[in-house]
């Protein structure tokens, strides 16, 4: 969480430095992208691979780590040569480098990146998730609305 926390922070202050122009957000783009594009692809398989207890998993999240610091040394060179900028469209950030990014190391990346989220799921914690769906129903929505559903049901 507190790496999240820190790539957010990281993009907080880009948004504050998008209106004075493409230039000023030079520096925070690229930041933000080295967490998206160079850590997480290392990160994401090594962390998940140490609280995994199925050894299969762990072996492919294993297997994974290296294809992460492939992506990982591929994305800094993309970025080192050619720097991303960011600029709003709409309610989000763009971020373009002008240079195509390999789709062989797209899906590499989202392999890195998704799978070992996926593989936390496990059939085991299946219950664990339909008990907290449970408990979790009962508190939304908020108690007030669910009076103004009752008497709306209640009316002709």
């Amino acid at each position: 969480p507190l790496i999240f926390a820190a790539q957010q922070a990281v993009e907080g202050a880009l948004w504050l430095t998008v209106p004075e122009g493409r230039e000023h957000g030079v520096t925070l783009a690229n930041a933000f992208l080295a967490f998206a594009l160079v850590l997480w692809p290392v990160y994401v398989p090594i962390a998940h691979s140490l609280v995994e207890r199925d050894p299969l998993r762990r072996l492919v999240m294993l297997i994974l780590a290296p294809a992460g610091i492939g992506v990982a040394a591929y994305s800094a060179g993309s970025m080192l040569a050619h720097p991303y900028r960011a600029w709003p469209v709409g309610h989000a950030l763009t971020y373009v480098n002008n240079h195509p990014y390999s789709p062989t190391m797209a899906a590499l990346y989202l392999a890195c990146t998704c799978m070992p989220l996926r593989w936390r799921v496990t059939p085991a914690c299946l219950p664990r998730c339909r008990r907290w769906r449970r408990k979790s129903a009962t508190t939304w929505p908020p108690r007030a609305s669910s009076g103004i559903r009752s008497r709306m049901s209640s009316q002709p």
